[in-house]
């Protein structure tokens, strides 16, 4: 016997039919008479008689139906206790954030754990995005937003939340057409690239592969804005996020010469053997649902 036949019991007790019980709960008429015939078989007592007026409680039934009110009334009970403990989720969720994380998803994220979980403590560090695999196994946060041109690893729970592009980009007006369609000459000037292993760096170094050529002079520097601010300044060449280059810091002062990739995921990931502790739950319901409305 399960909870919804005590509901259709209860329900067509109170409303004296099946119909108006079907009505009511959203179900058939012929689910909410198998629902009775499997508690008065379970039982072995009858419920109800039929009468003009309708379904009327036998004696047992009568008997009966306080104890499935009651019932009905604890499972009540058990679910907002349920919700009231998960509102009080008072641990620390510590989030990795790699750059060029989806601000948007990020502060809903936040926002929601806020108003839904009051309690929750929440930490954002933002480290490289090479880092962010490391840092959730070696426990630094519990959950992370980064950027990857791969596949994640066997060991981690992805949700995709954005995608962004990447393109080569120059100073704006340092470049003729000419010259932008010449790889020969491209690959004599400076080129500006984030530090191994980042999203920036594997893309780079695919498209140094693919059109068989190598700069004369890579510039490595940790720090993306660092990056852009070279570029801008007429330091050299080298990729970007489209996202960034339409900053109200950054708008205007480049060129993109080359779409070196459309589409590069932003995942929301932790590690599959944590994702059933409280606070870790509480923020992949909030991706999900997310996730759920952008579809």
């Amino acid at each position: 016997m399960d909870i919804s036949q005590l509901k259709s019991f209860v329900t067509v007790a109170r409303e004296s039919s099946v119909r108006r019980a079907a009505e009511h709960l959203c179900l058939s008429q012929p689910a909410i008479s198998a629902h009775l015939k499997t508690i008065e078989e379970i039982t072995g007592l009858p419920l109800f008689e039929r009468a003009s007026t309708g379904m009327i409680l036998t004696p047992q039934g009568t008997e009966l139906l306080p104890k499935a009110q009651h019932a009905l009334s604890a499972y009540s009970n058990f679910l907002e206790e349920a919700k009231s403990l998960k509102n009080r989720v008072s641990e620390t969720l510590t989030i990795g954030i790699a750059p060029s994380t989806s601000s948007h998803v990020l502060g809903q994220l936040i926002s929601k754990l806020a108003d839904c979980y009051p309690n929750m403590r929440v930490e954002a560090k933002r480290f490289p995005a090479h880092e962010i695999r490391p840092g959730l196994r070696n426990g630094f946060f519990d959950v992370a937003f980064y950027n990857e041109y791969g596949t994640p690893l066997p060991e981690q729970l992805v949700q995709l939340v954005d995608q962004f592009s990447v393109s080569l980009a120059s100073p704006k007006g340092m470049l003729n057409e000419e010259q932008t369609n010449d790889w020969t000459y491209l690959a004599t000037l400076p080129w500006i690239l984030p530090a191994n292993n980042t999203c920036c760096s594997k893309l780079a170094e695919q498209l140094f592969k693919e059109l068989n050529f190598r700069p004369d002079n890579l510039i490595r520097i940790d720090d993306e804005k660092v990056v852009m601010t070279l570029i801008s300044q007429g330091v050299g060449i080298g990729l970007i996020h489209d996202e960034l280059n339409n900053h109200p810091e950054f708008n205007g002062l480049f060129e993109c010469i080359y779409t070196v990739n459309q589409a590069v995921p932003v995942y929301f990931t932790c590690l599959q053997t944590r994702r059933s502790e409280p606070a870790i739950q509480a923020a992949l319901e909030i991706i999900m649902d997310y996730h759920i409305s952008q579809r």
